[in-house]
This record gives structure tokens, C-alpha cells and sequence, in this order.
């Protein structure tokens, strides 16, 4: 598959560098899931969707949200990986601070793309500790 051309390699990427982050949040929430609830849920006559309905997803959701939000946060962060596949038609902001502070005269811009970064990271982690 070549995605060189395509609008998918950027985002494709921060997927790859935030699976980890997902990974450490939901791992121990799901292994923490009594297996005797699943049992007594299809002993009750539940269907393996009402199982996971019912036992999993209440344990799930928020272990859940704490991942995509770390994943969306990390993402919104990510550089390394981006300066290399990302288009210059389409840069992402840690992108767009990086080269306005490679220009002369331009480290206003450069703070405001910071402190917008700041604030929209700043509102998910807030967010996801009020959940």
C-alpha cells in the first residue's frame, strides 16, 4: 500500500506513536474485569453483546476516554515523526511553531501557536480528570 501521496500518512502515524499510551491506559482495566461477572451474566441468559453491554463497557468508558484523551493529546504534541511524512501544505502546529521560529520576526506567532497548544492540551487533561 503506497501511502505517500495520501492524506492518511499523517494521521496514520500519530496512531502508531499514541497505540502505546492507549495501550498502557486500557491494559490493566481489562485485565481487572472479574471473569465470574461474564459468567453470571451468561448464566442469567445474556447474549455476549448484552455481556459486554452490561459487565465490560461500564468498566470500560473510562479507561476508555483516558486513552483517546491522552492519544489526541500526544498527537496534537507529536513532531518527530510528522516532520518527516508531514506535507508543507498541510503542517500540523507543533509544525507551524517549529518553522515560525526559523524565521526572523515571526516568535510572536510562534508563542501564539504554543500557547494555543498549551490551552487546548491543557482543556483535555482537565476534562478527562473531571470525568
Amino acid at each position: 500500500v503506497d501511502l505517500r501521496g495520501t492524506q492518511w500518512l499523517v494521521p496514520l502515524a500519530h496512531a502508531l506513536v499514541a497505540i502505546p499510551f492507549v495501550t498502557q491506559t486500557m491494559t490493566p482495566v481489562l485485565r481487572s474485569i472479574d471473569p465470574a461477572l461474564r459468567e453470571a451474566a451468561r448464566s442469567l441468559g445474556a447474549s455476549p453483546r448484552d455481556v459486554f453491554r452490561t459487565v465490560d463497557w461500564p468498566i470500560l468508558r473510562r479507561a476508555l476516554k483516558v486513552g483517546s484523551g491522552f492519544a489526541f493529546v500526544i498527537s496534537l504534541g507529536e513532531f518527530g515523526a510528522t516532520s518527516f511524512i508531514a506535507r508543507p501544505a498541510t503542517p500540523t502546529m507543533p509544525l507551524l511553531i517549529y518553522r515560525a521560529l526559523g524565521r526572523p520576526g515571526t516568535a510572536s506567532v510562534a508563542a501564539a501557536g504554543s500557547v494555543l497548544l498549551l490551552v487546548v492540551t491543557a482543556t483535555i487533561l482537565i476534562t478527562l480528570e473531571r470525568d
